[in-house]
Formats: C-alpha cells, structure tokens, sequence
C-alpha cells in the first residue's frame, strides 16, 4: 500500500515539473514574441519574506535586481535571497537549514486595481542547501537544489513604489538524487526600491 501512495506522489511531482517546465517553456516563447512597448528602467530592491509550508517556516532578504531596461511586455528580474527554513517537529534535532537561493524571473502586468499595478511572477533558479536534512522525516539527499516560484505582485504606488508579492515557491533536487523531499511554501514577500 505505501509503495503505490509513493508512487503516486512521485508521479503528481512528476506531473507538476513539467506542468512547471511547460510554463517556463511558454514564458519563454511569449518574451520573444513581445512588441513594442514604453521602455523603463525599474529599480534594485530590498525584499524581506516570510512564510511558511511543508513542516517549515521561512524568513529571509533578498536582493532583487532588474535585467537591463525593460523594453517588452514582460519585465526580467533576478532575486538573490539568504533565508532560513526553520522546522516546526517539535521532536527533531534538525530544525534549521540556512539557503542561498538566485532565481531570475519574469513578471507581467495583469491589472490596475484602484491605481496599483498587479503583476503575474514566474522563474526558475537554484539553491544551495547549509544542510539536507530538516524536521525528522524530510531529506534533501543533495546540497544543490532548484528553486521556482509562482505568483502575484502589488505595485503600490508613488514616487518610489514599495510592492508587495505572494509567491508559492518549490525546492527540491528534481530527482538528481533520492529521498527527494522537497519543500514548497507560500511566502509574503515586501519590496523597497533603492
């Protein structure tokens, strides 16, 4: 019974990588097919998250830059983030894991809510893993993980905008080596430009 519930899992994970790599895929092709637009120059910011998901919490800062003058319907941004996953198993010894994550992401506008600037984020990236194991049952195997994202941005206006993000993020090894754990989390994500 438990070898057809972990076969079941591995194959929705499965599922979900290429539902991801077809995401990534299109985001890709769209950003090539973009025309003309206004060009702008966003700004480099600060980012402080936190979170929290699969028997983990999260809290950390980032970096966040844009990549060149933004010309296209798409802006390309990259993040480099310092967080640490802290595990909420009251009985285990490992309950922290320090990750350096660099993910370069893609963000597109979808609306303008009462004068603020929703955006959609998407990106792939990687990670580097201070230990591999966190909580007493979820293992990593490898130090070096991949890291994506998914989700929303809130441009909230003046001179200097703050944002605020929403983003569902995945780390695991993609199956480099096994266990495989993983981890995904949801994370609130507040932004000032410098």
């Amino acid at each position: 019974m438990q070898d057809g519930v972990r076969r079941a899992i591995h194959d929705a994970r499965m599922h979900t990588r290429s539902l991801f790599a077809s995401c990534v895929a299109s985001t890709a092709l769209l950003a090539s097919l973009s025309l003309h637009a206004e060009c702008r120059g966003d700004a480099n910011s600060l980012t402080m998250e936190a979170g929290r998901g699969d028997e983990v919490d999260i809290a950390g800062l980032a970096y966040d830059a844009p990549l060149g003058t933004q010309c296209h319907y798409w802006r390309w941004h990259s993040f480099f983030r310092l967080a640490e996953l802290h595990g909420r198993d009251p009985l285990a010894a490992d309950k922290e894991i320090w990750a350096a994550t660099f993910i370069p992401y893609a963000r597109a506008p979808i609306a303008t809510i009462l004068g603020a600037n929703l955006f959609g984020d998407i990106g792939i990236g990687v990670s580097g893993l201070s230990r591999t194991q966190i909580n007493m049952e979820r293992k990593f195997s490898t130090g070096f993980q991949f890291s994506e994202i998914l989700g929303f941005t809130l441009e909230l206006g003046g001179a200097s905008p703050s944002s605020l993000s929403l983003r569902l993020q995945h780390i695991s090894n993609g199956g480099i080596k096994h266990p495989n754990d993983g981890v995904t989390f949801a994370s609130l994500v507040y932004s000032v430009p410098f």
